[in-house]
């Protein structure tokens, strides 16, 4: 018996909502303790410099690259939850066709960019690793793994919006665009 094509799309958003869930609760949690054990040390270090002069240089280098890990490692736990700033003033007023089609438009030309930008995060990251690129700091840090957060976060994120494609379109299907 042949399934309809129905089933075959809910089996299809529920592969994508289980694979797109799993990866990004796997990249927030690390980011998530990350910044979480990072805010006593920056705690410690505020009050070790406003009381005692001291000042600690691997906490300026290392907190710039937990910048980099939260930003993209978050990325797709946010579109997927709906995290991000939306401005819809303009689109509210728009009739639920045209929405539907704008918000296909908008996720299509997001996930160009996000693949280009990916394209250009991983050409960064081959740089790092074939001219063994390390910090300047004295900590003189190996930075390809650094640079590695970046193509992962724009990969799921690009994961995460094709899955957003496919319920534009799937809606635009079923809806047939109306509103």
């Amino acid at each position: 018996m042949k399934p309809s094509h129905e089933a075959t799309r809910y089996r299809v958003e529920r592969i994508f909502d289980k694979v797109t869930g799993i990866i990004s609760i796997g990249l927030i949690s690390p980011a998530a303790v990350a910044l979480v054990a990072w805010v006593p040390v920056l705690t410690v270090c505020v009050i070790a410099r406003a009381f005692f002069d001291v000042s600690w240089m691997f906490l300026e280098e290392f907190t710039a690259y937990l910048i980099v890990l939260f930003t993209f490692f978050a990325l797709s736990y946010t579109l997927r939850t709906e995290g991000h700033i939306r401005i819809d003033a303009v689109t509210r007023m728009l009739p639920k066709g045209v929405r539907n089609i704008l918000g296909l438009v908008t996720t299509l030309l997001s996930l160009v960019i996000v693949c280009y930008l990916m394209q250009k995060g991983i050409e960064w990251f081959w740089f790092g690793v074939e001219a063994g690129v390390h910090s300047l700091f004295p900590s003189n840090l190996l930075l390809w793994p650094v640079y590695l957060f970046i193509p992962i976060g724009l990969a799921t994120l690009g994961l995460a919006l094709v899955h957003q494609l496919y319920r534009s379109v799937i809606g635009l299907v079923e809806g047939g665009g109306k509103s």
